[in-house]
């Protein structure tokens, strides 16, 4: 029997001294150093116990959404406190916690704070949130500093698995980062480093011509072409999409869908369980997608909207676009008035991973 997968991510803190143009939240809620702990034990108890998981289950606990290394000790401890009493509840299970941080602030205090963290829980990772257009060198030094040494305190536990902590890099699509300098940061001794490297791309939030959504599509594609060796989000969830679907009917389409419900979670900051979703924008929760970008995640509707627009229509990459989420920025952009060109820049990408899978299968 297959391992379950479960991701749920918890809404804890909100503070972040970002301001990343696709950012879900709201420029109070970055701004807020209020700590959502209340109740969050029963609501984490509840959705692990319904989903009835085995000690082989692969199982994720996200606190986020903002820089939590922002916390005093004591607000640590308390984090600390609810991750001992999840265990202690949930004893026949393992689990790994992704912490969210920006790196923005005081780089040896955060360190510092990493340190006691992990050294308070051995599966305590980090979620390493940043916006490509404020990622200076600078930023990738820190990001460097950070990560190492986190590495070296684990190497001494003698954790070697450099899988844990996750970088996620929030791309605008009207101001896009050179691949190779950011990539030369993801190596060691010149060959990549294994750590797993997350591309969130928002859509446009102006009106868009042909041109910038040209720009998205070359850029994809070597973006694709440059880290075929990475733990790349994108590569991993087009080549997953493309493996295991065959469809015949819209129905097909839909079921295959629905059937990632139950398997990834976000608890709000309100204490609502939401279903969660995994597509090229990242990992997104419906309510505030329909907030920040005023789209409508159903996926009849969806294939209802991108069947006005007269590239999609005729798409032979539609499914994949749908399952991977990538339809969500491409109703985004319609809205934006993508007419003749693909409205997520993603056909090309779709069509150069479903013809290396072919190539590679014969």
């Amino acid at each position: 029997m297959e391992n379950k997968k479960l991701i749920l991510n918890i809404e804890y803190f909100l503070q972040c001294a970002g301001n990343c143009a696709g950012c879900f939240l709201t420029r109070q809620e970055r701004e807020s150093s209020e700590v959502f702990n209340g109740l969050l034990l029963g609501k984490v108890n509840e959705i692990l116990s319904k989903s009835k998981l085995e000690k082989n289950d692969n199982i994720i606990i996200g606190f986020g959404r903002g820089n939590l290394l922002n916390l005093d000790y004591d607000e640590l401890n308390l984090l600390l406190n609810l991750i001992n009493e999840i265990e202690q509840k949930n004893k026949d299970i393992n689990i790994k916690y992704e912490v969210s941080t920006s790196l923005i602030g005081k780089l040896p205090l955060m360190i510092e704070k990493a340190k006691y963290l992990i050294n308070k829980n051995k599966n305590i990772y980090f979620n390493i949130v940043i916006n490509s257009e404020i990622a200076s060198k600078n930023f990738w030094n820190n990001y460097q500093t950070f990560y190492g040494d986190l590495s070296k305190e684990r190497y001494s536990w003698g954790i070697t698995d450099e899988t844990g902590d996750i970088l996620v890099l929030n791309i605008n699509p009207e101001s896009l980062p050179s691949i190779d300098d950011f990539k030369k940061y993801f190596q060691q001794d010149g060959k990549y480093n294994g750590s797993p490297f997350n591309i969130s791309v928002f859509p446009f939030a102006n009106k868009l011509d042909d041109r910038s959504l040209q720009k998205l599509s070359e850029w994809l594609l070597e973006l694709y072409e440059k880290t075929k060796d990475f733990d790349l989000n994108i590569k991993n969830i087009i080549e997953g999409v493309i493996k295991t679907s065959n469809f015949s009917s819209l129905e097909d389409v839909v079921n295959y869908h629905n059937y990632g419900k139950g398997y990834y979670y976000f608890i709000s900051k309100n204490g609502e369980i939401i279903d969660g979703h995994f597509s090229t924008m990242g990992e997104v929760d419906y309510p505030r997608l329909l907030d920040k970008y005023k789209i409508d995640p159903d996926i009849r509707n969806a294939i209802k909207t991108l069947n006005k627009n007269k590239v999609c229509v005729f798409c032979e990459h539609k499914n994949t676009c749908l399952l991977t989420g990538a339809y969500l920025s491409a109703i985004a952009n319609i809205g934006l008035g993508a007419k003749s060109v693909c409205p997520n820049g993603y056909q090309g990408l779709f069509e150069q991973v479903a013809s290396n899978l072919d190539a590679s299968a014969s």
